[in-house]
């Protein structure tokens, strides 16, 4: 009884401290894994909705710069029926990406005796189609497209629809109001549109999945769904009429949230499984409308519970193994106590005879000491067969090998055999050559050796752990083929990140090799000029032009899209602009004759505005023409602007044999003139407002500083407005100012 009691008392004792310490140790690991792998997965969810906004970002602000150029070109003089229509003709069929587009007219503004004037180009099954779209039938003065951008006065992307007579697709359409100076008054002209189809942004989003039931979807700025796996759900529910048939009132918060322009990272119910999920959303910059990325929990966590299991059964078993090997060790240990309790009552019965050794006795004693020796024996025998089996696990999914010396195999489990199949591991066999070095190593040294091995066509790794007391190496293996071809890819990646980061720089470095060193160094004059390359290479572009007779020839242009091919579209525009200055310095001519040069040798969707100066230095007067271009800015006296030059033609590139006007103006000392890109009235804060003409003629009123110190403090004032966010255009100034 009493020895079942103190075997009974040691299993308990280590039972419980070792349950114990398995629970804290498992738990705190399961929560550490956990958190680690959720803060993995943020920062992949931040690169994935990122990297897919950058290039619908990308898209968008393309897209918005046709109209925008369109509606510069219409504010100059008043245009013929014919040009509008070659214009807006032009303008869908060279860039790929427009559905349609239209010029859409105030009542009588463009025919004294038409109400409705509003001519429009677009696409059906490969051919570009003409109509007139305003009637009594169709009055767009009261259409979202036309009236919400007239009443704010801004540029407007109107909300995703679905346009049956488009050929049964969803559709957007960006709004830029133009205006022309009547009488000194600035007054509405019309509205410029361009209409995209969605069909390229609900494939982009709808390519994103996750795991099994993860995905990607779009909202509107009214929270209308433009992109989701159910495709009934699209364009027919918003994330509100969602929230009030499941009746989830967090959900409805949600869709406050993601119309608002918030970016978070949470945890939510999977609308449609019901299981745990996270949710990443973030806005796109442009329009408002916002992107949701759901990451099922289950799904995403299965791995990882899977692992944690396994880890549970295998303990659970080691422990069992455990607590029966301790079971041995107590018998072996009360037994020579039980012997010894029997003889004592044998004598306690008065049986004398009972041999029992005396305690001085040497006979005695060495069967004593021998007895414990036995025990001890016996209980290093079971400890060295724990330390066997927890060095040695024969359920191991991974190689575990034990070798002597020469490479012989001593122990090799089940995975060794199989895993390693061809190189014959069993025991009594001699390992391959390529572990003979490493195993004297090993044992010589004392210290652990690896190694990466190949064999048929997967990739393994080796760790010899010597134990020099018993003069053996064990051996533990993993296959490590997935991981190798996930660092390749990510190198991969990597190098061709480094390699379209070096052709940028390239392209960087060959688009600023084509800018003028230096300004011109003329007596009574001061100028300035810089350009501020935004995230991508693009194609703004400034030269001064020495001519003959005092005359300075003075160019800023900005070429549409971004990357190499605007950089060196713009290259051929420096060198176009210099050679035919040179040949006729009339800015009219001069104008005309690079349109036509450009055009005929335009890539599709390429064009470029621009405005060029030609400035006579002795008698300070200067003529100018433009070509789509922001109107040139003059600052007389303390704080007067002025605008001379205003947009009187269509952008380079668009059609042959068009006309653009001159105007002469006369500078007098003090004047400062200002010539920009869209870059510099164009970015935007966090609020989506624009920097705008308001605060850049602001910038300039202020009469002191140098034409250098003025630049510099309007950059900076961009700066401090954007809160150096990244920008998509590019910033050119050029101005000059007479002493």
């Amino acid at each position: 009884m009493k020895n079942r009691g103190i075997v009974f008392k040691l299993i308990s004792l280590i039972l419980v401290t070792a349950g114990i310490f398995f629970l804290i140790v498992s738990n705190h690991n399961a929560k550490k894994t956990r958190s680690i792998f959720k803060g993995n997965l943020r920062n992949s969810a931040e690169n994935l909705s990122y990297s897919t906004l950058n290039k619908i970002e990308t898209i968008i602000k393309a897209v918005e710069k046709i109209p925008q150029q369109m509606a510069y070109s219409l504010e100059g003089p008043s245009h013929t029926k014919e040009n509008l229509l070659l214009l807006i003709r032009q303008t869908v069929e060279n860039n790929p990406e427009l559905y349609g587009a239209t010029i859409a007219f105030e009542p009588y503004m463009f025919d004294p005796d038409a109400l409705y004037f509003a001519p429009y180009f677009y696409k059906q099954k490969g051919e570009t189609k003409f109509t007139y779209i305003g009637s009594e039938s169709y009055k767009y003065f009261s259409w979202d497209w036309y009236k919400i951008p007239k009443e704010k006065n801004k540029p407007m992307w109107s909300e995703p629809y679905f346009d049956e007579g488009a050929g049964n697709i969803i559709m957007a359409t960006y709004s830029v109001p133009f205006y022309r100076d009547i009488k000194g008054k600035k007054q509405l002209m019309g509205i410029v549109t361009a209409d995209i189809s969605l069909a390229w942004l609900q494939e982009m989003v709808s390519s994103i999945k996750i795991a099994e039931t993860g995905y990607a979807f779009l909202i509107s700025k009214e929270g209308t769904l433009i992109t989701h796996p159910r495709q009934d759900m699209i364009m027919n529910e918003t994330i509100f009429s969602l929230a009030n048939k499941f009746n989830q009132p967090e959900l409805h918060k949600l869709g406050e949230s993601m119309v608002n322009g918030e970016t978070n990272f949470i945890s939510k119910k999977h609308l449609f499984t019901g299981e745990d999920a996270w949710l990443f959303y973030a806005p796109l910059p442009s329009n408002g409308w916002s992107l949701g990325v759901i990451f099922p929990q289950k799904e995403l966590l299965a791995g990882l519970n899977k692992l944690q299991m396994e880890l549970r059964i295998f303990a659970a078993g080691g422990l069992a193994l455990l607590l029966l090997a301790i079971w041995f060790i107590a018998q072996s240990i009360t037994r020579p106590l039980g012997v010894l309790s029997k003889a004592a009552e044998e004598m306690a019965t008065g049986n004398m005879d009972t041999p029992i050794p005396e305690i001085n006795s040497t006979d005695e004693v060495g069967r004593l000491a021998n007895s414990f020796r036995f025990m001890e024996q016996a209980l290093k025998k079971y400890i060295q067969q724990i330390k066997d089996i927890s060095k040695l696990p024969g359920e191991n999914p991974n190689p575990v090998i034990r070798a002597g010396v020469t490479g012989n195999v001593l122990y090799a489990n089940k995975a060794a055999t199989t895993v390693l199949e061809g190189w014959d591991i069993k025991t009594g066999n001699v390992l391959p050559v390529i572990f003979h070095e490493l195993i004297e190593t090993a044992l010589n040294l004392g210290e652990n050796q690896e190694m990466e091995v190949e064999h048929k066509n997967k990739k393994f790794t080796f760790e010899l752990m010597p134990v020099i007391e018993s003069g053996y190496i064990n051996i533990y293996g993993r296959d490590i083929t997935e991981r190798r071809k996930a660092e390749e890819e990510l190198s991969r990646i990597t190098d061709e990140k480094n390699q379209i980061e070096s052709e940028v720089k390239m392209a960087t470095l060959v688009q600023e090799g084509f800018l003028p060193e230096a300004t011109p160094d003329i007596p009574d004059f001061k100028f300035a000029a810089k350009t501020v390359p935004a995230k991508f290479v693009g194609g703004d572009f400034y030269d001064f032009i020495e001519l003959e007779q005092d005359r300075l020839g003075i160019v800023l242009g900005d070429v549409s899209g971004k990357g190499v091919s605007a950089a060196l579209y713009m290259a051929r525009l420096m060198s176009d602009f210099r050679y035919v200055a040179m040949q006729d310095p009339q800015p009219g001519n001069i104008i005309r004759q690079v349109n036509d040069i450009a055009t005929r040798r335009s890539r599709k969707g390429m064009f470029a505005t621009a405005v060029f100066l030609l400035l006579d230095v002795k008698s300070k007067k200067v003529r100018v023409c433009n070509a789509g271009h922001h109107a040139m800015l003059i600052r007389r006296g303390d704080s007067e602007i002025l605008e001379a030059g205003k947009a009187g033609g269509i952008p380079l590139g668009i059609a042959e044999n068009v006309s653009y006007i001159e105007e002469e103006v006369q500078l007098f000392s003090g004047d400062l003139v200002f010539l920009y890109s869209d870059g510099v009235v164009e970015p935007m804060n966090d609020q989506k407002e624009h920097f705008g003409m308001t605060r850049l003629r602001s910038m300039i009123s202020e009469p002191s500083g140098t034409p250098e110190e003025i630049l510099e403090k309007v950059e900076n004032a961009i700066q401090t407005f954007t809160r150096n966010a990244p920008q998509f255009d590019d910033m050119t100034f050029l101005m000059f100012k007479i002493l």
